[in-house]
Order: structure tokens, then sequence, then C-alpha cells
């Protein structure tokens, strides 16, 4: 699967630490936060967790955000021996209502991870169907900021529905944004996108191509089939 460059074979061999951000605010139908969980499922098994000390493969921490942020399971979880220990945990989180604390949410990841194993590659996703609500948008901005150019991380944004802000998200992820942003008209999509990236009937193609909505233009996503 190429989201970007930064995450192929090799990030895996190298070590991966992967911090996934779900919005879980009022907003959210609960049949659509369950889809969300299941791109969460799809991105931990493609990817192949298994958290605690090791050395190399991938770690994921998981954050569920509202009002407030939780930690559904962290980097160091040694529960979490495999995807299929990480599905069970995640099947025990709903949607809790509240606002859209995304400021709260991007601070989290300097506060609640451990420490991070220096070689390995750092990814973030976050995946929202609001614009934020709770906190200052320049201080949104600022900590991303700080994610991406002082602490290496690679930030996507996956923004859902009509409600959401656009050009937020697109300052918020890395460049290049045709890689980094995905806009999706419902939470149904992320089925569509993720039946798109798993179809094992096109490895012989070697991208699939997903149109997607940004402001002013149409961006193209590239999905090599797997």
């Amino acid at each position: 699967m190429v989201m970007a460059k930064a995450l192929d074979a090799n990030s895996v061999k190298n070590g991966l630490e992967l911090i996934i951000l779900i919005d879980r605010s009022s907003s959210i139908d609960p049949k659509d936060f369950k889809l969300g969980i299941d791109f969460i499922k799809f991105l931990l098994a493609e990817f192949g967790v298994r958290n605690g000390n090791n050395t190399t493969g991938t770690r994921a921490a998981v954050l569920t955000f509202g009002n407030n942020v939780d930690i559904v399971f962290n980097l160091d979880d040694k529960t979490i021996i495999g995807p299929q220990a990480a599905s069970r945990a995640l099947d025990n989180i709903q949607p809790n209502g509240g606002g859209t604390a995304m400021q709260q949410a991007i601070m989290s990841v300097f506060t609640f991870l451990p420490p991070l194993r220096q070689k390995a590659k750092k990814a973030l996703f976050m995946i929202t169907d609001g614009e934020p609500n709770i906190g200052e948008e320049e201080d949104t901005l600022f900590f991303a900021d700080e994610l991406k150019n002082k602490e290496d991380y690679e930030i996507f944004t996956v923004g859902i529905g009509k409600g959401i802000n656009r050009q937020l998200l697109s300052k918020l992820a890395s460049e290049p944004l045709i890689s980094h942003v995905f806009i999706l008209e419902n939470y149904a999509q992320l089925r569509s996108m993720m039946d798109v990236i798993n179809d094992k009937s096109n490895r012989r193609k070697k991208f699939q191509t997903i149109f997607l909505k940004l402001p002013m233009k149409t961006v193209q996503m590239n999905v090599s089939s797997l």
C-alpha cells in the first residue's frame, strides 16, 4: 500500500510508530463511527501491528477525541500482540458525544506517548467529520508543525462529510497533499477505499486511482495494488 513514500515495506522493517486519532464527537452516527473503526483495523492489519518493546515492525497507538482525548491503547501496551488483539480493543469503544477537541488531540501526541524508537519512522493519521470547536486553530497548526518539522512525523488527515474544515486539514497534513489529505463525502467511502486498496484482482496494475475533492481543485489519491 502506498500512501506516501515513507510508508512502505522498509518502514515496517526499520520500525514504524503509527499514531491514529479518531473523532468520536456527537455529530458522528454510530454506524459511521464503526466504519471509521473498521478502517483503523484495516490499517493495523496492513502494517502488522505488535506493541511492546520490540525494536522492529509496527507499534500503534489509538486515541479518540471528543470533548477530551482518551487512549484506547498505547505503543507500549504489551497486550496488543497482533492485529486481532488490536481489533478486540477497538471493539470496546463507542462514540461518546461532545465537541471536537482537535487541538488537544494533536497535543496528546507530545504528552500521552511513551518514548519512541529512535530509528523508527513516525506516522500520524487523523480521522474526523467535523470542524474543531474546542481549542484554537492557530495552536492546532502550531503543534502540528512541531510534529512535522521537529519531531519528524508524517501526518495524514482523513476528512469525512460536509462539515469539515478542508483548508485546516490541508494545513495539518504533510506534503505532498496528493498523498496525505483524503476528503470523503461520507464514512461509507472509507469502505470503498479499503476495497480498492485490498483488491487482489488488480495485482498487475501498478496503481489504482481514487479522485477526491479538495478546495478549488480535485486531488488524485494513488493507491498501489497489494
